[in-house]
């Protein structure tokens, strides 16, 4: 007797369908989420927003970078934490108690004597470096 062939497959599928869920991550996303994007062939995280859901995996998303509109799967989406966002690690310099020149002012050549002032000289040349080993053709189809 050959055991009952239909059965024995809707079994195996079922398990397939229970395991298929265990790996698979919670993507989702509403309007106005702040997220990075990665385009094709792009190994650069871009920072945008949400803007509208234009599918049920896909997006139209702004680019906070160049201001360009981009549609976007949620494979190529990922969430962007205040931990990590760019904006909120920008520092603020304080202004200090003592006034800084802005710009620096150089001496006035006309109070100093002629062998005083320095005047634009060529630099020294200087050499580069280079390797001392000896180098070899490579012995190809010996």
């Amino acid at each position: 007797m050959q055991p009952c062939l239909e059965a024995k497959l809707q079994d195996k599928q079922m398990k397939q369908k229970e395991n298929q869920y265990v790996t698979a991550k919670n993507r989702q996303f509403a309007v106005g989420d702040r997220v990075f994007v990665r385009r094709k062939g792009q190994k650069v995280w871009i920072a945008g927003l949400i803007l509208e859901k234009t599918g049920p995996v896909s997006f139209r998303i702004e680019s906070l970078v160049d201001g360009r509109l981009l549609k976007c799967h949620v494979d190529q989406i990922r969430k962007r934490f205040p931990e990590n966002d760019v904006e909120l690690k920008v520092v603020i310099p304080q202004p200090s108690a003592d006034p800084i020149d802005p710009e620096p002012r150089l001496p006035d050549s006309g109070n100093l004597p002629d062998d005083k002032i320095q005047q634009d000289q060529p630099m020294a040349d200087v050499s580069v470096r280079r390797s001392t080993r000896i180098r070899h053709s490579p012995e190809r189809y010996v």
